[in-house]
């Protein structure tokens, strides 16, 4: 190793790492090899090299996590390379309050708030705070508290900031909650259509920036967006070969969609879209000579119907093709503004939309509810020597799937909490708690899976997998469109055999309509 390039180095530490994921039973030596040449000479490539190999062995081996943390603390001692003292402390912030010994970390922590330069001063105080938030032991947090007092007299103003924010939240439990226990993020995706459309429209200006209506996402969840980022943007220059194509995220097909519609005029003066269908209806059979989706966008006083028509007829062209849709319930609540037709469409410019726009006669009600589909269009054949439409056609219509707007898939949106805080904090609001018999469901697996896709909530902790055959407790999360707020729903359930499941739906919310929605979802 000391006789090699650092970018030699990268690749044997690689290897080393994807031996050690392989064979997990040998990660005792691999970690002292990988300490060991931490502490040789390098550049900041191969120390990160090494640092991530450590992280990944934290992250899937459980075993080595103690002995990688006392590593990863010995190396910040004199690390040279603030990016690095800055993550690992980060993660020792993470990883550290929940082993055994949380206390014997502190030292090495602290130790950068007398030592380092400002960057790391400022994720030590940080990673000290999420001890003391953390912690069981009422000592440590005494400790804690006290090395925080001492980081106020600090000459940046950025450690004195966080040292100050951390003291005042320890106080306070649902300070401490929000801002040193929080295991939720923005979804950066959903976060920059909020942006774009707040900055486009010149009404919003006057408005401070609602946050209330982006979904948050876990950590965890931030982490796989990420690494899928990188293996769209990174991994074909890394490689030099075209990556495999991925599935765009749900926040990215929002803001997809939020930027087709901007760009129909008779749209402009709705605003911003709350939420767009995560997948698209299908409202015709795959076989079928006319192919139609249909995309559901709420508005905060409209509802527009997208529907994507697509000809595999090669030798017919369609004319003036409109979707008429008849409500099932007349009083539905929604009124019909009018239909954007779509001029033509062959099997050469398939797909193409038709637009359905309605009023909400009331934007504080959730309008669910059944429509009745027909395509109408009128039919023309193509010359096959000049593949130009014959003059004389017919009129025509095609009967389609029935569209439905439901309570959970079209106004809730998920999104991530702590479940337990939240939970408690919203007691006192609007509620309710429901007993149902699902006779239908043969397991707790297919009823989480079905309350999961009915009321499209994030479900928290794992717990959409149930542990036992029996008894199970779904937590779910989400946000409710149009202002509605945080919802949380918990649904405990039995199953026995011959009567089916039977749950206990329990839901808080921030508004009782939305809490109505929700049980009118599962009823």
């Amino acid at each position: 190793m000391t006789e090699i390039s650092d970018e030699f180095k990268v690749i044997i530490v690689d290897a080393v790492r994807s031996l050690c994921l392989k064979f997990p039973s040998k990660h005792s030596s691999m970690l002292s090899f990988l300490s060991g040449v931490l502490r040789d000479e390098g550049g900041y490539d191969f120390k990160r090299a090494v640092v991530e190999a450590i992280f990944d062995m934290v992250k899937f081996i459980g075993d080595s996590k103690e002995q990688a943390l006392s590593h990863l603390c010995e190396f910040i001692e004199d690390c040279e390379f603030t990016k690095l003292s800055v993550r690992i402390l980060h993660l020792l912030g993470i990883e550290g309050p929940k082993s055994p010994q949380p206390a014997k970390y502190i030292r090495f922590i602290y130790n950068r708030v007398v030592l380092e330069n400002a960057t790391v001063r400022a994720a030590a105080v940080t990673s000290l705070a999420k001890f003391g938030a953390n912690s069981t032991e009422a000592t440590l947090k005494r400790s804690v508290t006290v090395l925080l007092r001492r980081c106020l007299d600090d000459v940046d103003d950025e450690v004195r900031d966080r040292a100050a924010l951390y003291l005042k939240a320890f106080g306070e439990k649902p300070l401490a909650d929000a801002y040193v226990k929080e295991e939720s993020v923005f979804s950066l995706a959903a976060l920059e259509a909020k942006l774009v459309a707040y900055v486009k429209d010149p009404a919003a200006a006057a408005q401070p920036l609602d946050t209330s209506s982006v979904p948050k996402i876990s950590r965890v969840q931030a982490a796989q967006e990420a690494a899928l980022l990188w293996i769209r943007l990174e991994a074909p220059i890394a490689k030099s070969v075209s990556p495999a194509p991925q599935a765009p995220s749900a926040a990215e097909t929002q803001s997809a969609y939020a930027q087709q519609l901007a760009e129909v005029p008779e749209f402009a003066s709705y605003g911003a879209v709350l939420n767009s269908s995560a997948t698209p209806a299908q409202l015709t059979e795959s076989e079928t000579e006319y192919q139609v989706t249909c995309v559901k966008h709420i508005f905060k006083e409209h509802i527009v119907f997208q529907y994507n028509v697509s000809n595999t007829l090669t030798d017919t062209v369609l004319e003036q093709l409109s979707v008429i849709m008849t409500p099932q319930d007349e009083e539905s609540g929604l009124v019909e503004d009018f239909i954007i037709p779509l001029p033509s469409l062959s099997s050469v410019t398939s797909p193409g939309i038709v637009y359905v726009s309605f009023t909400r006669e009331d934007p504080t009600k959730y309008s669910i509810g059944s429509f009745g589909c027909t395509l109408k269009f009128i039919s023309k054949e193509l010359d096959p020597t000049t593949q130009e439409p014959e003059e004389e056609g017919y009129e025509d219509e095609y009967q389609l799937e029935e569209v439905e707007l439901s309570a959970g898939g079209d106004y809730i949106i998920p999104s991530y909490v702590t479940f337990g805080s939240e939970w408690d904090r919203m007691r006192t609001g609007p509620n309710a708690t429901e007993t149902f018999l699902l006779g239908a469901m043969d397991s707790l697996k297919a009823a989480c899976e079905s309350i999961v896709e009915v009321l499209n909530m994030e479900p928290l902790g794992g717990s959409e997998i149930p542990t036992s055959d029996s008894v199970h407790t779904l937590q779910l999360s989400g946000l409710a469109t149009g202002g509605g707020g945080k919802v949380l729903a918990r649904c405990r359930m039995t199953y026995s055999r011959g009567s089916g499941v039977t749950i206990e739906l329990g839901v808080r919310a921030e508004k009782q309509e939305v809490v109505d929605l929700v049980v009118s979802a599962i009823a």
